[in-house]
């Protein structure tokens, strides 16, 4: 009987140890930004996040007249495209991937 009453206890404790540590990390958290801080900070994110896939799309439009480097960099744009669209926070943002998607389509439908 003792042994149960004791495990009970360590798990009671556990779990409001959990519960605390929990709640402090919570507060931890920095509040969302609104207004014009909130707009920077997205708009800082999505340029961190679109460096890659516009270096990407960039090589293949820079070689639309050269088929066979276009082909060669089209999907490795392609890919970072689509990640950089999953993580993109301003409707900007969002236009500039759609511009450089249409761009890269474009070239890969010229260069099949």
């Amino acid at each position: 009987m003792r042994q149960h009453v004791a495990i009970t206890a360590m798990l009671v404790l556990g779990l409001g140890i959990v519960a605390c540590q929990s709640k402090k990390a919570d507060e931890a958290k920095e509040p969302e930004k609104t207004g014009l801080a909130g707009q920077f900070d997205r708009t800082i994110n999505d340029r961190d996040v679109m460096r890659a896939a516009v270096d990407a799309a960039n090589k293949v439009i820079q070689n639309e007249t050269d088929c066979d480097a276009a082909r060669a960099a089209i999907p490795e744009a392609q890919e970072k495209l689509a990640e950089a669209a999953k993580h993109i926070a301003t409707p900007a943002g969002k236009a500039s991937i759609q511009a450089l998607q249409r761009s890269v389509d474009r070239v890969a439908d010229a260069c099949p």
